[in-house]
Parts: structure tokens; C-alpha cells; sequence
């Protein structure tokens, strides 16, 4: 499981994001997965460099709060093709060999 951990973090870390209207900071993002800002911030890159469109913005009170757009593709978010795949046989009733 821990050799896991950081790709499951990520998809949990763009869940948020996309689920959050108004965007997050930092700190509501660690708390909420347990980790430091240091890993959040590392965790972000990694989605932007696979080409997640995270945003940032300044909000009333000058915190920098993190989101992601509401239309954006997000591959990390999306199910695999396999597994609609799967689903679609299941639904049918065949057997999966």
C-alpha cells in the first residue's frame, strides 16, 4: 500500500479540487489529506506537469486558494477506459475471462 500512497494522495488531491467551488488553501488541503504544505505543494506540481489544470487565485483577505477550473479535463479524475469497459460487460451479464 505505501508504494501507492502518492498516486492515491494525487487523485484524492484533484478530487478536492474539483469539488471545491471556491478553491482551497494550503493548509485546508493538508489537513484534510494529513500531509505538510511542503507535500501539497509538491503534489501540485506533479498534477500540473501531467497537464491537470490547477489554478490559483487571491481571495478577499489575500490567501492564495487552489481549485481547478469547473470544465477542465482532469485524467486523474476521469475513470479509465478499462474500467467503463468492464463495466459495460458486467452490465451486459457476460463473463469476464
Amino acid at each position: 500500500m505505501a508504494r501507492n500512497r502518492p498516486l492515491v494522495r494525487s487523485w484524492k488531491l484533484a478530487s478536492l479540487l474539483r469539488s471545491a467551488p471556491n478553491g482551497l488553501t494550503l493548509d485546508e488541503l493538508a489537513n484534510e489529506l494529513r500531509v505538510t504544505t511542503r507535500t501539497i505543494r509538491r503534489d501540485l506540481a506533479a498534477l500540473e506537469e501531467a497537464h491537470v489544470a490547477i489554478v490559483q487565485d487571491r481571495d478577499v483577505v489575500g490567501e492564495t486558494r487552489w481549485g481547478m477550473l469547473k470544465h477542465a479535463r482532469c485524467p486523474v479524475c476521469r475513470r479509465s477506459e478499462l474500467a467503463q469497459s468492464v463495466d459495460a460487460v458486467r452490465r451486459r451479464g457476460d463473463q469476464l475471462v
